[in-house]
């Protein structure tokens, strides 16, 4: 959904094929975001907040039986590429009340998060989903806004 002052993209992960790490939104040409598109490379996806105010993360993360799917929130300064800077002190997650940027999956029990990143310090922000296994499963939306 694009308006002029909204831009929202959202992110589907369902038995990836295979447990490691993996980064969204895969950042293509001109800006366009696919749907559905991670990548392993952690550099290759950020969304960029030129042009916007405040930043908002919902979804939820999940995995079967003993298998655990963690989904961490980082950002970085536009220059570096490495996303090293950690959002929970500047994260607020509204389920919970609690200043957040990590959740994990497990037990087939879904873990629901919905941040507000207010005022965003970082230029590039994206999600990293670490899977244990093919069971890992994640829907992330991004909304961004202009105020």
């Amino acid at each position: 959904m694009t308006t002029q002052n909204v831009y929202q993209r959202r992110l589907v992960w369902t038995a990836g094929p295979a447990a490691g790490s993996y980064y969204g939104p895969i950042q293509l040409n001109a800006g366009v975001v696919g749907n559905t598109d991670w990548s392993a490379a952690s550099a290759a996806a950020f969304i960029s907040m030129d042009g916007f105010d405040h930043l908002s993360i919902q979804g939820y993360v999940t995995a079967a039986g003993a298998a655990t799917a963690t989904l961490t929130v980082e950002s970085d300064d536009g220059v570096t590429m490495t996303f090293l800077w950690n959002e929970t002190l500047g994260a607020y997650d509204s389920t919970t009340n609690t200043r957040n940027a990590a959740y994990v999956g497990t037990g087939g029990v879904n873990t629901y998060f919905h941040l507000h990143l207010d005022d965003a310090d970082g230029k590039l922000f994206h999600v990293k989903l670490v899977t244990s296994d093919v069971t890992g499963a994640a829907v992330v939306t991004f909304r961004q806004t202009k105020v």
